[in-house]
């Protein structure tokens, strides 16, 4: 598992600009194209590996592998 906290500007800015980031973007796309609820958005994020702990996104190390394969 991987922590990042959004408090800490390195982390921010990783999740927001890295390939985590990219890959949520696609899947969000994704999601809404096979039309999905953006409420139910979190949820379908969870099960695909990126959950919000308080100030902290669990990433798990599948996606997180995923993640750089794809847009590093």
């Amino acid at each position: 598992m991987k922590y990042l906290n959004m408090f800490n500007k390195e982390d921010m800015l990783e999740f927001h600009y890295g390939s985590v980031a990219k890959l949520i973007q696609t899947i969000r796309t994704q999601h809404l194209a096979e039309g999905g609820d953006p409420k139910d958005f979190p949820e379908y994020l969870k099960q695909n590996g990126v959950e919000m702990v308080g100030p902290l996104v669990k990433i798990s190390d599948e996606f997180a592998t995923m993640a750089k394969l794809k847009f590093s």
